[in-house]
């Protein structure tokens, strides 16, 4: 109901603020942050008055040194996977940018398109992080190793149910993500977009079964 009214009054604002007060994108942005509040206020009373124990205590901001220390353990090494993976697309992009406007609409048409597929995996992974800690605090760890192993074949599976389908209509997809006035700019494009992309999706199941 909060996101509900937080919706209707975003409308109101926006008829009021753009069109009525001629605010332009600052009035928009004004009558976004507006109905995002009311929203935040409205939901904190309402927690506040019917769900009060779930409320943070002082005693919940108390760090525990041995969690912190696992906790920057793990989050380090995630972060330098991420980083690796990151400096590699910048430096990727830097060289792109040095081979004309073909390769640099083909390289971000085919970029976007991988990030898409990137969107499954994350919810396999999310839903196996899940998984797995209620049954190693439940100490059924033969369960995690079912699970595990049923969350990979689905993954894999998933994988090249993507791959196969953007091997025959990958061309029309990254069409959506190349505009040009060039008939000729936009067949280069696709061809070198498709190109990458068929590289990558040979190895998707590799990417799936890592995450």
């Amino acid at each position: 109901l909060f996101l509900i009214l937080s919706s209707l009054l975003n409308v109101a604002l926006d008829i009021l603020l753009v069109w009525g007060l001629d605010a332009g994108i600052a009035g928009a942005a004004l009558a976004t942050v507006i109905s995002q509040f009311a929203a935040a206020v409205l939901s904190g009373l309402y927690v506040w008055k019917n769900y009060r124990g779930y409320l943070p205590r002082r005693q919940d901001f108390r760090v525990p040194v041995k969690l912190l220390g696992n906790l920057f353990s793990t989050g380090f090494a995630m972060a330098l996977t991420s980083f690796v993976v990151e400096f590699g697309t910048v430096a990727f992009q830097r060289v792109t940018n040095l081979l004309g406007e073909a390769m640099i609409a083909a390289h971000s048409a085919a970029r976007r398109i991988q990030l898409m597929l990137l969107q499954p995996v994350i919810s396999f992974s999310v839903a196996s992080m899940t998984y797995t800690g209620q049954n190693w605090g439940a100490r059924k760890y033969g369960r995690i190793r079912r699970g595990t192993t049923m969350g990979a074949l689905m993954a894999v599976g998933v994988s090249f149910l993507i791959a196969g389908l953007l091997f025959v209509l990958g061309k029309p997809v990254l069409s959506l993500f190349i505009e040009s006035p060039d008939a000729k700019l936009i067949s280069d494009c696709l061809d070198v977009a498709q190109n990458y992309l068929n590289a990558m999706l040979v190895g998707l199941f590799v990417l799936y079964l890592l995450h």
